[in-house]
Protein backbone atom coordinates (compact mmCIF):
# COMPACT_ATOMS: atom_id res chain seq x y z
CA UNK A 1 0.00 0.00 0.00
CA UNK A 2 1.86 3.24 -1.28
CA UNK A 3 0.94 6.94 -0.89
CA UNK A 4 2.51 9.60 -2.96
CA UNK A 5 1.50 12.28 -0.56
CA UNK A 6 1.90 12.83 3.30
CA UNK A 7 -0.99 11.50 5.63
CA UNK A 8 -1.34 12.09 8.67
CA UNK A 9 -4.00 9.37 10.10
CA UNK A 10 -6.33 10.10 12.55
CA UNK A 11 -6.76 7.60 15.52
CA UNK A 12 -10.40 7.09 14.75
CA UNK A 13 -10.75 5.35 11.26
CA UNK A 14 -7.54 4.73 9.85
CA UNK A 15 -7.98 1.47 7.49
CA UNK A 16 -10.72 -0.62 6.38
CA UNK A 17 -10.13 -4.23 5.28
CA UNK A 18 -12.43 -5.29 3.15
CA UNK A 19 -12.52 -9.24 3.57
CA UNK A 20 -12.12 -12.15 1.26
CA UNK A 21 -12.07 -16.26 1.10
CA UNK A 22 -10.00 -17.59 3.64
CA UNK A 23 -8.60 -16.29 7.04
CA UNK A 24 -9.30 -12.64 7.94
CA UNK A 25 -6.78 -10.41 9.93
CA UNK A 26 -7.29 -9.65 13.37
CA UNK A 27 -4.21 -7.50 14.45
CA UNK A 28 -1.50 -6.38 12.40
CA UNK A 29 1.21 -4.00 13.30
CA UNK A 30 0.95 -0.15 10.73
CA UNK A 31 4.17 0.35 9.52
CA UNK A 32 5.54 4.34 8.17
CA UNK A 33 8.17 4.76 5.86
CA UNK A 34 10.07 1.47 7.21
CA UNK A 35 9.00 2.33 11.22
CA UNK A 36 8.29 0.07 13.83
CA UNK A 37 4.72 -0.09 14.50
CA UNK A 38 2.50 -1.36 17.52
CA UNK A 39 -0.05 -4.11 17.39
CA UNK A 40 -3.62 -2.94 17.05
CA UNK A 41 -6.74 -5.42 17.05
CA UNK A 42 -9.14 -4.85 13.49
CA UNK A 43 -12.56 -4.85 14.26
CA UNK A 44 -15.35 -7.03 13.11
CA UNK A 45 -16.44 -4.31 10.58
CA UNK A 46 -12.66 -4.53 9.17
CA UNK A 47 -11.90 -0.88 10.82
CA UNK A 48 -8.60 -0.47 11.88
CA UNK A 49 -7.67 2.01 14.80
CA UNK A 50 -4.17 3.33 13.64
CA UNK A 51 -2.17 5.47 16.58
CA UNK A 52 -2.36 9.06 16.14
CA UNK A 53 1.33 11.01 14.08
CA UNK A 54 1.40 8.52 11.64
CA UNK A 55 3.10 9.86 8.87
CA UNK A 56 4.61 8.95 6.17
CA UNK A 57 4.55 8.76 2.16
CA UNK A 58 5.09 4.99 2.69
CA UNK A 59 2.75 2.56 3.81
CA UNK A 60 2.54 -1.36 5.18
CA UNK A 61 0.81 -3.28 6.95
CA UNK A 62 1.86 -6.32 8.38
CA UNK A 63 -0.75 -9.27 9.80
CA UNK A 64 0.32 -10.63 12.76
CA UNK A 65 -3.04 -12.88 13.51
CA UNK A 66 -5.97 -14.17 11.54
CA UNK A 67 -8.77 -16.46 12.27
CA UNK A 68 -11.74 -17.86 10.11
CA UNK A 69 -15.19 -16.44 10.48
CA UNK A 70 -17.59 -18.19 12.45
CA UNK A 71 -19.44 -21.22 10.73
CA UNK A 72 -16.42 -22.00 8.28
CA UNK A 73 -16.51 -25.15 6.40
CA UNK A 74 -13.83 -27.54 7.93
CA UNK A 75 -12.54 -28.30 4.75
CA UNK A 76 -12.06 -24.69 4.02
CA UNK A 77 -9.88 -23.94 7.74
CA UNK A 78 -7.01 -26.34 5.98
CA UNK A 79 -6.16 -23.39 4.40
CA UNK A 80 -3.60 -21.02 5.85
CA UNK A 81 -4.40 -18.13 3.29
CA UNK A 82 -5.17 -14.55 4.65
CA UNK A 83 -7.76 -13.74 2.67
CA UNK A 84 -7.89 -9.05 2.01
CA UNK A 85 -10.08 -8.28 -1.51
CA UNK A 86 -8.99 -4.46 -0.77
CA UNK A 87 -7.97 -1.84 1.67
CA UNK A 88 -9.31 1.68 2.02
CA UNK A 89 -7.10 4.53 3.92
CA UNK A 90 -8.19 7.86 4.61
CA UNK A 91 -6.16 10.20 2.69
CA UNK A 92 -5.22 7.75 0.19
CA UNK A 93 -6.52 6.97 -3.34
CA UNK A 94 -7.85 3.62 -3.65
CA UNK A 95 -5.80 1.24 -5.77
CA UNK A 96 -7.31 0.21 -8.74
CA UNK A 97 -6.82 -3.68 -8.91
CA UNK A 98 -7.39 -4.90 -13.19
CA UNK A 99 -9.95 -8.19 -12.70
CA UNK A 100 -8.97 -8.99 -16.69
CA UNK A 101 -6.90 -9.03 -19.24
CA UNK A 102 -2.97 -10.20 -19.64
CA UNK A 103 -0.95 -10.73 -16.46
CA UNK A 104 1.81 -8.68 -15.68
CA UNK A 105 4.87 -10.84 -13.49
CA UNK A 106 8.06 -9.42 -13.31
CA UNK A 107 11.25 -11.99 -13.96
CA UNK A 108 11.77 -13.86 -10.45
CA UNK A 109 8.31 -13.58 -9.42
CA UNK A 110 8.48 -17.43 -9.38
CA UNK A 111 12.17 -19.43 -8.47
CA UNK A 112 13.65 -22.70 -8.48
CA UNK A 113 17.34 -23.83 -7.17
CA UNK A 114 18.92 -25.92 -9.45
CA UNK A 115 21.58 -28.14 -8.57
CA UNK A 116 22.65 -24.93 -5.87
CA UNK A 117 21.60 -22.37 -8.34
CA UNK A 118 18.91 -19.71 -8.54
CA UNK A 119 16.88 -19.76 -11.46
CA UNK A 120 14.23 -16.98 -12.39
CA UNK A 121 11.13 -17.82 -14.14
CA UNK A 122 8.37 -15.27 -15.31
CA UNK A 123 4.95 -16.47 -15.33
CA UNK A 124 2.56 -15.49 -17.97
CA UNK A 125 -1.34 -16.25 -18.28
CA UNK A 126 -4.36 -13.96 -17.62
CA UNK A 127 -5.82 -12.13 -14.60
CA UNK A 128 -9.36 -14.46 -14.99
CA UNK A 129 -6.79 -17.69 -14.39
CA UNK A 130 -4.85 -15.97 -11.50
CA UNK A 131 -8.29 -15.10 -10.10
CA UNK A 132 -9.74 -18.23 -10.57
CA UNK A 133 -7.04 -20.43 -8.82
CA UNK A 134 -6.03 -22.56 -11.97
CA UNK A 135 -2.33 -22.84 -13.04
CA UNK A 136 -0.36 -20.39 -15.01
CA UNK A 137 2.60 -21.13 -16.57
CA UNK A 138 6.05 -20.38 -16.28
CA UNK A 139 9.41 -20.12 -18.12
CA UNK A 140 12.79 -19.07 -17.41
CA UNK A 141 14.20 -15.69 -18.46
CA UNK A 142 17.66 -16.05 -17.84
CA UNK A 143 18.52 -18.17 -20.53
CA UNK A 144 19.60 -22.27 -20.69
CA UNK A 145 21.03 -23.61 -17.00
CA UNK A 146 23.81 -25.63 -17.25
CA UNK A 147 23.52 -28.74 -14.86
CA UNK A 148 26.28 -31.17 -14.11
CA UNK A 149 25.85 -35.43 -14.24
CA UNK A 150 24.52 -37.08 -11.41
CA UNK A 151 22.09 -36.28 -8.68
CA UNK A 152 20.73 -32.63 -9.08
CA UNK A 153 18.35 -31.20 -5.82
CA UNK A 154 15.20 -28.87 -7.77
CA UNK A 155 13.54 -27.16 -5.13
CA UNK A 156 10.82 -24.05 -5.05
CA UNK A 157 12.26 -21.14 -3.29
CA UNK A 158 9.94 -18.37 -1.68
CA UNK A 159 8.40 -15.80 -4.03
CA UNK A 160 4.90 -14.09 -5.28
CA UNK A 161 4.45 -17.59 -7.11
CA UNK A 162 5.13 -21.38 -6.01
CA UNK A 163 6.30 -23.99 -8.87
CA UNK A 164 4.20 -26.84 -8.55
CA UNK A 165 5.13 -28.94 -11.64
CA UNK A 166 8.77 -28.29 -13.10
CA UNK A 167 9.44 -29.64 -16.73
CA UNK A 168 13.17 -30.37 -17.67
CA UNK A 169 14.36 -30.36 -21.48
CA UNK A 170 18.24 -30.83 -22.88
CA UNK A 171 19.41 -31.96 -26.13
CA UNK A 172 20.89 -35.08 -26.88
CA UNK A 173 25.08 -35.23 -25.67
CA UNK A 174 27.17 -34.21 -28.81
CA UNK A 175 28.13 -36.95 -30.76
CA UNK A 176 25.65 -39.36 -29.53
CA UNK A 177 22.59 -39.18 -31.78
CA UNK A 178 19.12 -40.19 -30.04
CA UNK A 179 18.19 -44.08 -30.34
CA UNK A 180 15.59 -44.51 -33.10
CA UNK A 181 13.27 -47.05 -32.42
CA UNK A 182 10.08 -48.31 -30.54
CA UNK A 183 7.72 -50.61 -30.13
CA UNK A 184 5.49 -52.30 -27.38
CA UNK A 185 5.74 -54.35 -24.52
CA UNK A 186 3.74 -57.64 -25.34
CA UNK A 187 3.30 -59.03 -22.19
CA UNK A 188 4.74 -57.09 -19.02
CA UNK A 189 5.69 -60.52 -17.27
CA UNK A 190 5.75 -61.51 -13.58
CA UNK A 191 7.00 -59.09 -10.91
CA UNK A 192 8.43 -60.67 -7.72
CA UNK A 193 9.79 -59.32 -4.91
CA UNK A 194 13.27 -58.14 -6.37
CA UNK A 195 12.88 -58.89 -10.05
CA UNK A 196 10.90 -58.64 -12.97
CA UNK A 197 10.58 -61.83 -15.01
CA UNK A 198 8.83 -62.84 -18.34
CA UNK A 199 8.80 -59.77 -20.08
CA UNK A 200 8.48 -59.73 -23.83
CA UNK A 201 8.62 -56.88 -26.28
CA UNK A 202 8.21 -56.51 -29.87
CA UNK A 203 10.70 -53.27 -31.23
CA UNK A 204 11.39 -51.87 -34.56
CA UNK A 205 14.01 -50.74 -34.12
CA UNK A 206 17.01 -49.65 -31.34
CA UNK A 207 15.05 -48.27 -28.81
CA UNK A 208 14.89 -47.81 -24.72
CA UNK A 209 13.69 -50.34 -22.35
CA UNK A 210 12.17 -48.32 -18.54
CA UNK A 211 11.71 -50.35 -15.65
CA UNK A 212 9.59 -47.94 -13.97
CA UNK A 213 11.23 -48.47 -10.03
CA UNK A 214 13.47 -46.23 -8.58
CA UNK A 215 16.96 -45.47 -10.06
CA UNK A 216 19.84 -48.11 -8.67
CA UNK A 217 22.44 -48.89 -10.54
CA UNK A 218 21.71 -52.11 -8.49
CA UNK A 219 19.23 -52.91 -11.62
CA UNK A 220 20.41 -55.43 -13.79
CA UNK A 221 18.40 -56.02 -17.36
CA UNK A 222 19.25 -59.02 -19.65
CA UNK A 223 17.64 -59.52 -23.08
CA UNK A 224 17.78 -63.11 -24.94
CA UNK A 225 20.40 -63.36 -22.14
CA UNK A 226 22.70 -60.79 -22.49
CA UNK A 227 23.49 -58.19 -19.99
CA UNK A 228 22.59 -54.38 -21.07
CA UNK A 229 24.93 -53.06 -18.94
CA UNK A 230 24.42 -50.36 -16.42
CA UNK A 231 21.16 -48.53 -16.22
CA UNK A 232 20.75 -44.99 -17.32
CA UNK A 233 17.95 -42.45 -15.28
CA UNK A 234 15.04 -41.88 -17.25
CA UNK A 235 12.76 -39.44 -16.85
CA UNK A 236 14.67 -38.22 -13.69
CA UNK A 237 13.72 -41.69 -11.91
CA UNK A 238 13.51 -44.73 -13.47
CA UNK A 239 15.70 -47.27 -15.48
CA UNK A 240 16.74 -47.56 -18.66
CA UNK A 241 18.95 -49.57 -20.83
CA UNK A 242 19.32 -49.52 -24.81
CA UNK A 243 18.24 -52.79 -26.37
CA UNK A 244 19.21 -53.72 -29.84
CA UNK A 245 15.70 -54.31 -32.84
CA UNK A 246 16.00 -57.92 -32.38
CA UNK A 247 15.44 -58.12 -28.75
CA UNK A 248 12.75 -60.11 -27.46
CA UNK A 249 12.89 -61.60 -23.84
CA UNK A 250 13.67 -59.45 -20.68
CA UNK A 251 14.46 -59.57 -17.32
CA UNK A 252 15.17 -57.60 -14.54
CA UNK A 253 16.75 -58.03 -11.35
CA UNK A 254 18.11 -56.18 -8.50
CA UNK A 255 21.57 -57.48 -7.84
CA UNK A 256 22.28 -56.46 -4.68
CA UNK A 257 18.95 -58.77 -3.08
CA UNK A 258 20.87 -61.38 -3.28
CA UNK A 259 23.38 -60.48 -0.44
CA UNK A 260 20.40 -60.26 1.07
CA UNK A 261 19.03 -63.76 0.27
CA UNK A 262 22.48 -65.04 1.88
CA UNK A 263 21.70 -63.39 4.96
CA UNK A 264 18.17 -64.31 5.04
CA UNK A 265 19.28 -68.11 4.54
CA UNK A 266 22.17 -67.80 7.48
CA UNK A 267 19.67 -66.47 9.86
CA UNK A 268 16.74 -69.64 8.95
CA UNK A 269 20.04 -71.77 9.69
CA UNK A 270 21.04 -70.30 12.68
CA UNK A 271 17.18 -70.32 13.95
CA UNK A 272 16.81 -73.58 13.23
CA UNK A 273 20.58 -74.65 15.22
CA UNK A 274 18.64 -72.82 17.77
CA UNK A 275 15.42 -74.33 17.79
CA UNK A 276 17.36 -77.78 17.86
CA UNK A 277 19.54 -77.02 20.57
CA UNK A 278 16.24 -75.89 22.72
CA UNK A 279 14.69 -79.18 21.96
CA UNK A 280 17.32 -81.52 22.67
CA UNK A 281 18.04 -79.09 26.04
CA UNK A 282 14.30 -80.09 27.08
CA UNK A 283 14.67 -83.62 26.43
CA UNK A 284 17.89 -84.15 28.48
CA UNK A 285 17.69 -84.59 32.50
CA UNK A 286 17.99 -82.42 34.73
CA UNK A 287 21.46 -82.76 36.59
CA UNK A 288 21.80 -83.46 39.98
CA UNK A 289 22.44 -80.58 42.90
CA UNK A 290 25.88 -81.64 42.97
CA UNK A 291 26.62 -81.19 39.23
CA UNK A 292 24.74 -78.19 38.56
CA UNK A 293 26.87 -75.55 37.33
CA UNK A 294 27.24 -72.13 39.28
CA UNK A 295 24.99 -69.58 39.13
CA UNK A 296 25.51 -66.35 37.43
CA UNK A 297 26.59 -63.47 40.09
CA UNK A 298 23.62 -61.19 40.55
CA UNK A 299 23.26 -58.17 38.97
CA UNK A 300 24.56 -54.52 40.60
CA UNK A 301 23.04 -51.80 40.30
CA UNK A 302 25.73 -49.39 38.64
CA UNK A 303 27.06 -46.29 40.11
CA UNK A 304 25.79 -43.02 39.67
CA UNK A 305 28.16 -40.77 37.87
CA UNK A 306 28.73 -37.16 38.55
CA UNK A 307 26.88 -35.19 35.01
CA UNK A 308 30.14 -33.41 33.51
CA UNK A 309 31.88 -36.98 33.63
CA UNK A 310 28.51 -38.60 32.29
CA UNK A 311 28.32 -36.50 29.85
CA UNK A 312 31.98 -36.82 28.51
CA UNK A 313 31.41 -40.54 28.44
CA UNK A 314 28.18 -40.61 26.72
CA UNK A 315 29.57 -38.06 24.41
CA UNK A 316 32.46 -40.70 23.10
CA UNK A 317 29.78 -43.32 22.85
CA UNK A 318 27.56 -41.44 20.65
CA UNK A 319 30.09 -41.17 17.78
CA UNK A 320 30.38 -44.69 17.51
CA UNK A 321 26.69 -45.01 17.46
CA UNK A 322 26.01 -41.90 15.70
CA UNK A 323 28.04 -43.17 12.60
CA UNK A 324 26.39 -46.38 12.99
CA UNK A 325 22.69 -45.47 12.45
CA UNK A 326 22.78 -42.23 11.38
CA UNK A 327 24.81 -38.72 12.45
CA UNK A 328 21.41 -36.79 12.97
CA UNK A 329 20.61 -39.64 15.84
CA UNK A 330 23.20 -38.41 17.96
CA UNK A 331 20.42 -35.30 18.79
CA UNK A 332 18.53 -38.24 20.90
CA UNK A 333 21.56 -40.40 21.92
CA UNK A 334 23.99 -38.10 23.56
CA UNK A 335 21.05 -37.22 25.98
CA UNK A 336 19.61 -40.67 26.29
CA UNK A 337 23.12 -42.30 27.34
CA UNK A 338 24.03 -38.75 29.38
CA UNK A 339 20.83 -39.35 31.68
CA UNK A 340 21.38 -43.19 31.46
CA UNK A 341 24.69 -43.13 33.30
CA UNK A 342 24.19 -39.66 35.20
CA UNK A 343 21.10 -41.46 36.91
CA UNK A 344 22.73 -44.92 37.45
CA UNK A 345 19.82 -46.93 35.38
CA UNK A 346 20.47 -50.62 35.58
CA UNK A 347 19.97 -53.68 33.44
CA UNK A 348 16.05 -54.59 34.27
CA UNK A 349 15.05 -51.02 33.04
CA UNK A 350 16.70 -50.50 30.20
CA UNK A 351 15.66 -53.81 29.47
CA UNK A 352 11.95 -53.63 29.68
CA UNK A 353 11.58 -50.20 28.43
CA UNK A 354 12.97 -51.92 25.31
CA UNK A 355 11.15 -54.84 25.55
CA UNK A 356 7.95 -52.73 26.05
CA UNK A 357 9.24 -50.98 22.80
CA UNK A 358 9.74 -53.31 20.74
CA UNK A 359 6.39 -55.11 21.39
CA UNK A 360 4.19 -52.35 21.77
CA UNK A 361 5.26 -48.93 20.60
CA UNK A 362 7.03 -50.43 17.15
CA UNK A 363 3.77 -52.50 15.64
CA UNK A 364 1.52 -49.11 17.33
CA UNK A 365 3.58 -46.89 14.53
CA UNK A 366 3.21 -49.22 12.20
CA UNK A 367 -0.39 -49.02 12.90
CA UNK A 368 -0.66 -45.89 12.61
CA UNK A 369 1.18 -44.81 10.15
CA UNK A 370 0.14 -47.71 7.94
CA UNK A 371 1.01 -45.99 4.28
CA UNK A 372 -1.72 -45.98 1.21
CA UNK A 373 -0.48 -48.72 -1.61
CA UNK A 374 -0.94 -46.80 -4.40
CA UNK A 375 -0.22 -49.97 -6.77
CA UNK A 376 3.53 -50.48 -6.06
CA UNK A 377 4.69 -46.72 -6.76
CA UNK A 378 4.71 -45.45 -3.33
CA UNK A 379 7.81 -43.29 -3.40
CA UNK A 380 7.11 -41.78 0.29
CA UNK A 381 6.61 -45.07 2.01
CA UNK A 382 10.02 -44.90 3.53
CA UNK A 383 9.36 -41.47 4.39
CA UNK A 384 5.77 -42.54 6.30
CA UNK A 385 7.38 -45.44 8.58
CA UNK A 386 10.88 -43.80 9.45
CA UNK A 387 9.29 -43.08 13.04
CA UNK A 388 8.67 -46.69 13.40
CA UNK A 389 12.81 -47.25 12.15
CA UNK A 390 14.03 -44.66 14.59
CA UNK A 391 12.03 -45.82 17.85
CA UNK A 392 13.36 -49.10 16.75
CA UNK A 393 17.21 -48.05 16.92
CA UNK A 394 16.45 -46.45 19.78
CA UNK A 395 15.35 -49.87 21.91
CA UNK A 396 18.46 -51.51 19.94
CA UNK A 397 20.40 -48.54 21.94
CA UNK A 398 18.95 -49.57 24.89
CA UNK A 399 19.91 -53.28 24.54
CA UNK A 400 23.19 -52.54 23.85
CA UNK A 401 23.53 -50.22 26.89
CA UNK A 402 22.03 -52.96 28.83
CA UNK A 403 24.44 -55.73 27.52
CA UNK A 404 27.01 -53.48 28.33
CA UNK A 405 26.08 -53.44 31.73
CA UNK A 406 25.72 -56.73 32.53
CA UNK A 407 29.23 -57.66 31.08
CA UNK A 408 30.66 -55.39 33.46
CA UNK A 409 28.59 -56.37 36.29
CA UNK A 410 29.88 -60.00 35.75
CA UNK A 411 33.53 -59.09 35.43
CA UNK A 412 33.13 -57.21 38.93
CA UNK A 413 31.76 -60.02 40.56
CA UNK A 414 34.44 -62.41 38.95
CA UNK A 415 37.37 -59.97 39.88
CA UNK A 416 36.26 -59.98 43.39
CA UNK A 417 38.15 -62.58 46.18
CA UNK A 418 36.22 -65.59 46.84
CA UNK A 419 34.83 -65.98 50.41
CA UNK A 420 37.48 -68.23 53.11
CA UNK A 421 36.35 -71.50 53.23
CA UNK A 422 34.96 -73.25 56.11
CA UNK A 423 38.07 -74.77 58.56
CA UNK A 424 37.56 -78.13 59.62
CA UNK A 425 36.66 -77.81 63.03
CA UNK A 426 33.93 -75.39 62.01
CA UNK A 427 31.22 -76.63 60.74
CA UNK A 428 29.44 -75.10 57.27
CA UNK A 429 26.85 -72.25 58.23
CA UNK A 430 28.25 -72.17 62.05
CA UNK A 431 28.75 -68.51 63.67
CA UNK A 432 32.37 -67.64 64.86
CA UNK A 433 32.92 -68.12 69.20
CA UNK A 434 34.07 -65.05 70.97
CA UNK A 435 35.55 -65.16 74.01
CA UNK A 436 35.54 -63.15 77.28
CA UNK A 437 32.70 -62.09 78.63
CA UNK A 438 28.31 -61.58 77.03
Amino acid sequence: MIGRTPVDTPAAVADRLEAALGRRPSSLAPLADGGHGARVPVGSDGTVGVPPGVRGTRFRLTILDAEFPPHTPSRERASRAVGIGSIEVDGVKPVSVPTSGALTAACGAARVNVGGRAVALRPSGTVEDLDAGRALRASACGGAVPMGAGVQYIRSLPGDFSVDLLRLRSPAPAGLPAVRGGGAVTDAGKIGNSSVDGVKVSLTGPSWLVLGQSFSEGWKAECDGRDLGKPQPIDGYGNGWRAPADCKDVTFSFGPQRAAKVGYAISAVVCALLLIFLLLGLRRRPPRPSAAPPMLPPLRMPSRLALPRAALLAAVLTVPLALLFAKRTSVVIFPLLTLILWRGIGVRLLTAVAALTLAIAVPLLYLIENPVNRGGYNFEYSLQTINAHWVTEGALVLLMVACWRAISSARAARDEPAPPAPSAAQPAGAAPVRSGAP
